[in-house]
């Protein structure tokens, strides 16, 4: 089975980072972080391994 990865913009992140890590949906480094590029934001995989990243720009 293939992978994939999807980018979702979310204007409310930290509110939706708080609701997931209520979920169990999280690993353990899972972390709402700044990047270099000018977006908050946060990843994680799904049963299939598909990378999930909900961000901001900043």
């Amino acid at each position: 089975m293939n992978a994939c990865s999807l980018s979702f913009v979310i204007e409310d992140i930290e509110s939706l980072f708080e609701e997931y890590s209520t979920q169990n949906v999280f690993y353990e480094l899972t972390q709402l972080r700044t990047t270099a590029w000018g977006t908050q934001e946060f990843t994680f995989y799904d049963l299939d391994k598909n990378a999930l990243t909900f961000y901001r720009d900043l």
